[in-house]
């Protein structure tokens, strides 16, 4: 009893400086964490003031140097993804410096509460120097969030809630832009072309807006003369240089090694920047230490925005403490206390979308989430274990590739909004296993899928507008995929840099969801088969990419699709859920179609099978992690490594199996990255496409998928209805976010047989929303689905875009359902769309807690019963026992 009262009594609160407080992030308080290796992480308060990094980038012409280069770090070099500005030079010296500005970009939103506590801001200079514009509205914005993707600043700080999907970070997006002497968005300004570091600096210190931690962070081939560096030196601001490029150099005595020397920094040759860091140092900070069980403190390591972390040695099973000490530089000390718990046996964390929470597999055990206990993480056997492995299922429906470090989901139950953790809270050093999918609902493959089942010739119709052109949903895909892919490496080091280098981390893909093949396959309209076979061409577009980021950062790949190949959708024995239209009973709540082509419990079952294969298969031990660079003008880690033969590389070959021939290529191990890296086989250059004209690549990186929820109107007003058909002339409830405020949104029907049309025009309110009601044509195809597409402007000058799907039906009892629930009338009926099915409060549950599935009405009843039958047995004995008696 005394354990279980350490465990779960409340944490010591935190004792305040003048300096600021400390925050212990990992453990959390009460929390069962796996017996072995532990690090503690948490956070300094220091004081409010933000840290702002800005990224000082040489676009001078000797950038244009070295064309060549694998810049992604994926050991091949492509049009797609190593000419980062689409200047058509591919891996010039310029792409590298790009590159390393989204590693470090990456490496700074992975900082817990970086939306909060950290700007970036960019600088392109040459024999000049601009500040770039980072906000696509109409302001003009010099520094924003690493993470911020949004168009307004709204979406920096705050969660999805209301502003659709974005896909690449606002920074990100317009380093992108730099060419030769330019910045191109989001406001084009010239740099000039020759080399000058003294106008960077200077445009730098003055640019800052905070009083917190400063960095320039400059990358460049370093071709120029050493500058003044007394005025960044006198501001405090820190100066550390990358040098980029294979002229380039940090030897004693060059341009760059002199200017971070200067402010007290370091010099970084760059020999794959995909794998640079972002690590700031501390300010404000002496030291923190923590101490564990009442042993001698160890001291922990801090950033510049006051993260600390510190490995504590090897726990136990049973009940820990920890005390955490932080000395601030003017002597002041804040110090926070936690009690958790060790256990024994594997900890295993799945992370990621709805294919691994469970989307479909109902019921679910929470109604925010959709997580199931029918999902694959829930279905994972060890080498030798009989039974599945437990899991911790932080996966959630609908999250995107931020959702994991960056930015929290909000979502609605009934009209109460909760805030999802970040998913990447939840790994730590006594992680032994993580799974995890993400990038689907980045790209909108749910939402493709759905606009397709109504049209065909999908992918060739107008999907968006871009510089007063039509775009094709093939293209816009394509340019989305390619945005998406990007973020895959930094997500992948973020899970990597959260665990132990020992910590096995798997990335499983996505299937083909529809058959591919002559024979029909009617899955909304008529899917002809150059439609299927185009959708699996960009499903392996994405799962190839997955193939080739993960192994550069320790990360396995369990690839599905040869599994589940014959077990799509319209396949005689599918593993895959077809589409789904049932409409909601609230309209803050399900998506309409959320569970439309997710694996089923056999493909759940398939899911984890392959997964569990992969993890028996991986490599005996994994390497550890590499960075990318050197600090001492030496020869860097990567270079001093022997490169291996021919011999070697085929022998790793033949152990991870990838030798195999067939169309569909297994996971490289990062056994065999290691081998193939640097050795006697070059990375191929694959054939090369045009390049994507800028305004298509920014209209697409504008463009918001949002989810579409349709309303039940009938059985959100407790009366029958016929849940997922509507009948003509009905009146339908609908809702969609990501617009921009009071702009005008407009719903269309669509589909072969409902004659594209539009059915309102609504204006989004000022949080962007829009709702409303729509009524059914008098001429809605029956027996068939039909298309509803929501369409406006957002802040970032884009469009956002929300697709759901209607089945029409002609049956009288629907009709008559329709008629009695009045939304056959002449106008809608009144409608409090967040009260009409919200359950009671009970007094035991917290406002923002996850709701679970199951009403809690029928506790009392049952308890009713309970004692009635207990009463009723006594009195049957007492009547035996008299008898006996008598």
């Amino acid at each position: 009893m005394a354990a279980c009262a350490l465990v779960l009594s409340p944490a010591a609160p935190v004792a305040a400086a003048a300096g600021g407080a400390v925050t212990i992030g990992y453990p959390a308080d009460g929390q069962t964490v796996g017996a072995g290796p532990l690090t503690v992480t948490g956070s300094v308060a220091l004081g409010g003031a933000q840290a702002q990094v800005v990224y000082a980038v040489d676009v001078s012409g000797s950038t244009a140097s070295a064309p060549g280069e694998d810049c992604s770090g994926d050991g091949v070099v492509t049009a797609e993804l190593d000419d980062f500005n689409q200047d058509e030079s591919v891996g010039d010296t310029l792409d590298c410096e790009i590159s390393g500005v989204v590693s470090l970009t990456a490496a700074l939103r992975a900082v817990p509460g970086a939306q909060n506590r950290i700007t970036v801001g960019l600088i392109g200079f040459g024999d000049d120097a601009v500040m770039a514009d980072l906000d696509p509205g109409t302001a003009t914005t010099a520094f924003t969030a690493p993470g911020a993707s949004g168009g307004d600043s709204s979406e920096d700080s705050g969660g999805d809630a209301g502003r659709g999907r974005g896909v690449v970070p606002r920074i990100t997006a317009v380093a992108g832009s730099l060419t030769r002497g330019t910045i191109g968005r989001e406001t084009p300004q010239y740099a000039g072309s020759g080399t000058g570091f003294q106008r960077p600096l200077d445009v730098a210190a003055t640019a800052f807006t905070t009083t917190g931690p400063r960095w320039i962070f400059l990358l460049s081939d370093g071709l120029a003369p050493v500058p003044d560096t007394s005025a960044v030196v006198a501001a405090g601001v820190r100066v550390r240089t990358f040098a980029v490029g294979t002229a380039a150099t940090c030897a004693k005595g060059s341009a760059l090694a002199v200017i971070a020397a200067a402010t007290g920094e370091v010099c970084v040759r760059v020999e794959d920047p995909s794998r640079l860091r972002s690590g700031i140092g501390p300010a404000g900070i002496r030291e923190v230490t923590v101490e564990r069980d009442g042993r001698p403190p160890f001291p922990a390591t801090v950033d510049g925005i006051g993260d600390f972390a510190a490995p504590v040695g090897t726990i136990g099973t049973g009940v820990h403490r920890i005390v955490v000490r932080v000395v601030f530089s003017d002597g002041r000390t804040a110090e926070a206390r936690r009690w958790f718990t060790g256990r024994s046996g594997t900890r295993y964390v799945a992370l990621g979308d709805s294919f691994s929470a469970g989307e479909g597999l109902e019921p679910y055990d929470d109604l925010l989430c959709h997580r199931s206990a029918k999902a694959w993480p829930s279905q994972i056997r060890l080498p030798g274990g009989r039974e599945p492995v437990a899991s911790d299922v932080v996966a959630c429906s609908g999250a995107r590739v931020v959702n994991a470090g960056t930015r929290q989901m909000t979502k609605t139950y009934h009209g109460r909004p909760t805030a999802i953790p970040l998913q990447n809270t939840s790994l730590g050093t006594d992680a032994d296993l993580v799974t995890l999918t993400f990038g689907g609902d980045d790209v909108g493959f749910a939402e493709i899928l759905m606009h397709c089942a109504t049209r065909s010739r999908c992918m060739d119709g107008a999907f968006i507008e871009a510089g007063g052109r039509s775009v094709s949903l093939d293209d816009w895909t394509r340019v989305r995929i390619a945005l998406a892919q990007n973020e895959l490496g930094g997500l992948y080091r973020q899970i990597r840099s959260r665990v132990r280098p020992d910590t096995t981390i798997v990335a499983a893909t996505y299937p083909h969801p529809l058959r591919i093949g002559r024979r029909p396959c009617a899955e909304g309209t008529l899917i002809a088969e150059d439609e299927r076979r185009w959708i699996a061409g960009r499903i392996d577009e994405f799962d190839d990419a997955m193939l080739e980021r993960a192994p550069g950062s320790g990360v396995l790949v369990a690839d599905v699709r040869k599994d589940f190949a014959g077990h799509a959708v319209c396949d005689r024995d599918s593993w895959i859920g077809g589409l789904r239209t049932r409409r909601a009973t609230d309209l803050s709540g399900d998506v309409t179609g959320a569970a439309s082509f997710r694996p089923g419990e056999e493909g759940a079952r398939r899911y984890a099978a392959v997964v569990s294969r992969r993890i028996a298969a991986r490599p005996a031990a994994l390497p550890a992690y590499r960075m990318g660079w050197r600090s001492d003008g030496g020869a860097s880690a990567a270079e001093s490594v022997a490169k291996p033969g021919a011999a070697a590389v085929r022998a790793a070959q033949r152990a991870e199996g990838t030798a195999r021939t067939g169309p569909i290529r297994t996971a490289v191990s990062p056994a065999l990255r290691a081998a193939t890296r640097g050795s006697a086989f070059p990375a191929p250059v694959r054939a090369k496409r045009p390049p994507v004209p800028d305004a298509l690549r920014k209209a697409v990186a504008a463009t918001r998928i949002t989810p579409v929820v349709v309303g039940d109107a009938a059985a959100m007003r407790h009366l029958r209805s016929c849940g997922s058909d509507v009948v003509r002339t009905e009146h339908v409830p609908f809702a969609a976010e990501g617009f921009t405020a009071r702009s005008a949104v407009t719903i269309r029907l669509t589909g072969e047989r409902a004659k594209d049309r539009t059915l309102a025009t609504v204006t989004a309110d000022d949080q962007g929303r829009a709702t409303g009601w729509v009524r059914m044509p008098p001429d809605l195809p029956t027996g068939t689905i039909s298309g509803l597409e929501v369409r406006g402007p957002n802040p970032a000058k884009g469009t956002t875009l929300g697709f759901a799907v209607l089945r029409g039906t002609d049956r009288s009892a629907c009709v008559a359902h329709a008629r009695k629930a009045g939304l056959l009338a002449a106008t809608p009926p009144s409608l409090d769309s967040s009260a009409a099915t919200r359950p009671p409060m009970t007094g035991a549950e917290e406002p923002g807690a996850l709701p679970r599935t199951g009403d809690p009405g029928w506790l009392f009843p049952a308890a009713l019963t309970g004692i009635a039958m207990i009463a009723l047995g006594s009195l049957l004995v007492t009547a035996t026992i008299r008898r006996r008696v008598r």
